[in-house]
């Protein structure tokens, strides 16, 4: 298939003198309403090595052959005008030619390509073609312009710049001076392959697709030189096979597209050794039947890598899953072990505080007892004598602290001590102490 390509990808630069539509225009248009084919020559001059000048186009010719889906041009009308052109404009030469297409192809063809590439075998044709392709679609005309040179393997399709008529003169004194070629250099492309005796090979061909097990979708001439086969596998609908058969066919080998799933697949074609090394007695059906066991195998083992896949990914999550438990386990285990010396903790906690509790009642206990046998010392203490009572008061106060901080063993001491003294006082006036004169009385 011909190479979607702009000019930066190709280093050329394409300029047209507007007459070369109007020459194309004006020979299409009685081949609008009907299947017949037209075309004619390109005449021009490569400027300088990147930038092509299309000076003229020329036309048919009155002695050209149209028929549906062929075309042949009338060469001495080609040739005259070649050599008028070469007159009015010397340095201008044949670049390259121009035909019509049926509307859905508006690309060069797998014989565009074959007559293409046998011309720039020659030595006296030029190195480098331009070759337009045009097709009408609903009323409009389109031309697309195609390159070619030695080094590419397909055509590549450029973008176009259309000059201004009055620029010419001064474009071709510009232009790169190139020796004059001794003779006319338009050569009529060979006859139809399936013409004559290639009618048998044609059949033939049908006959073993059909054999083979595959469905024919379409069996007809593409243009003048070109035969289109498109077959789809009645074993796997989803692969399609398109062969253009051009040239001397089937000395000259076949072009072949490859649909899977309606997406191109010629990835595949690399691989089978009947498309890369192709013999004249071979057969299309049996590059079918190759490339229909290849997609077969690839698709098994692409049925084995997924199932292999799901597998791994089931042994993966599995065994994700028996860690995670593991970790779970581990963890859960941890935690109760943490738990459990955390209740131990706390347990341990608890029972000192009630020890520390149970001893701290204790010896609250035994406070309030000293206490309340302090204050009846007191008590007996106030009733003995009234003029104790700067010492009662103390002992208040003592007794005061003492029930606020029961558990300082400090102050039990401090209790026991004032009670002993108490008991001391009351064994020493069993009668009372005599009254103390208050302050200022005599």
């Amino acid at each position: 298939m011909p190479v979607e390509a702009t000019i930066s990808q190709v280093a050329v630069k394409l300029l047209i003198h507007p007459d070369v539509f109007e020459t194309i225009t004006q020979e299409t248009l009685p081949f609008v309403d009907d299947k017949f084919e037209t075309g004619g020559i390109l005449i021009g001059r490569w400027l300088d090595q990147d930038t092509v000048l299309v000076v003229a186009a020329t036309g048919a010719g009155p002695a050209a052959h149209h028929e549906r889906l062929s075309f042949a041009v009338d060469t001495d009308h080609a040739n005259n005008r070649l050599a008028a052109y070469r007159y009015q404009y010397p340095g201008v030469d044949y670049i390259g030619e121009w035909h019509k297409h049926p509307p859905t192809l508006d690309r060069p063809s797998g014989g565009d390509l074959y007559t293409a590439r046998r011309l720039l075998a020659y030595p006296d044709y030029p190195d480098r073609l331009i070759n337009p392709i045009v097709v009408v679609r609903d009323g409009q005309l389109l031309v697309n312009f195609y390159y070619l040179d030695q080094t590419l393997a397909d055509f590549v399709k450029l973008q176009r710049r259309v000059i201004q008529a009055e620029m010419l003169p001064g474009l071709l004194a510009g232009g790169q001076t190139l020796p004059l070629r001794s003779q006319t250099l338009y050569r009529q492309n060979d006859p139809a392959w399936w013409l004559g005796t290639g009618e048998a090979r044609r059949d033939e061909e049908e006959r073993r697709l059909a054999q083979a097990g595959f469905s024919m979708e379409g069996s007809s001439n593409l243009d003048e030189t070109t035969w289109l086969f498109k077959y789809r596998s009645k074993r796997n609908s989803r692969l399609h096979f398109e062969f253009q058969c051009y040239g001397k066919y089937p000395i000259t080998p076949p072009s072949l597209q490859v649909y899977y799933k309606g997406k191109e697949a010629n990835h595949w074609l690399t691989s089978q050794r009947l498309t890369m090394d192709w013999k004249p007695a071979a057969y299309l059906a049996e590059i079918c039947q190759e490339l229909e066991s290849g997609v077969r195998q690839n698709s098994r083992k692409l049925g084995v890598r997924t199932l292999a896949g799901i597998v791994s990914l089931a042994l993966l999550l599995v065994i994700g899953s028996l860690i995670f438990f593991s970790v779970s386990q581990l963890n859960t285990s941890k935690a109760g072990e943490s738990i459990d010396n955390s209740s131990r903790t706390a347990t341990a906690g608890a029972e000192e505080l009630l020890q520390r509790k149970a001893a701290s009642e204790a010896t609250i206990g035994a406070g309030q007892t000293q206490t309340a046998q302090a204050n009846q010392a007191a008590n007996a203490r106030a009733e003995a004598t009234a003029t104790a009572r700067s010492n009662a008061t103390a002992t208040a106060q003592a007794i005061q602290a003492a029930t606020v901080n029961a558990a300082v063993t400090a102050r039990v001491l401090e209790l026991q001590n004032v009670y002993a003294t108490a008991t001391a006082l009351a064994k020493q006036y069993p009668g009372g102490l005599a009254p103390t004169p208050a302050p200022g009385r005599p």
